[in-house]
């Protein structure tokens, strides 16, 4: 399946809940949740397991992108975008900070 195919079926599954015109902060706000999921799982797994992953983390953390996935494909079709576009558009952002040697690791030495 690719992006966009994913997210014509994603859109089946939207409920639209929300029906004010412009309902993108319901959609941001479930898209900020789901990250939040996948980071209190992390955090379960650093303090209980010394960060090692087992098959069960691993699918439970695939869980948590999936739904993520949904709100980032429901925001995108919200603003009139297909998932292709935003990874494209994401991708020549990101070759163009490289080819300027804009890409750095922050934080400690690496």
């Amino acid at each position: 399946m690719n992006l966009d195919e994913y997210q014509e079926r994603a859109k089946r599954t939207d409920l639209n809940v929300i029906s004010k015109e412009n309902n993108l902060d319901y959609y941001a706000l479930g898209l900020v949740s789901e990250a939040g999921e996948f980071a209190g799982r992390m955090k379960i797994i650093h303090r209980n397991k010394d960060g090692v992953l087992s098959e069960v983390d691993k699918q439970g953390l695939a869980g948590e992108l999936g739904d993520a996935l949904w709100y980032i494909s429901a925001l995108a079709d919200k603003l009139g975008f297909t998932l292709a576009d935003i990874a494209e558009n994401n991708l020549r952002k990101l070759y163009m900070r490289k080819e300027n040697h804009e890409l750095k690791v922050h934080g400690a030495d690496k």
